[in-house]
């Protein structure tokens, strides 16, 4: 039985994981980890620009953290 967690479906509806890459899945624009203390920067254009959260990595952690915390993973 697969459970879906909502908090970390809504994360993946905007970025992916690519090795040490977070990529938004609207612009195309590649974030390398390292920043991860700055705000992610979408093209000019993006749809998720304004919806997206800036800090997806720190996002991604406390999905991770509370996923723990309950059980589920």
């Amino acid at each position: 039985m697969i459970i879906s967690y909502l908090p970390l479906e809504k994360w993946r509806k905007n970025w992916h994981v690519n090795g040490t890459h977070i990529v938004c899945r609207h612009c195309h624009m590649v974030w390398d980890l390292a920043n991860a203390k700055r705000p992610f920067t979408h093209a000019h254009d993006c749809k998720a620009k304004r919806d997206a959260t800036p800090y997806p990595l720190r996002d991604l952690r406390q999905i991770s953290e509370a996923l723990h915390q309950t059980g589920l993973c």
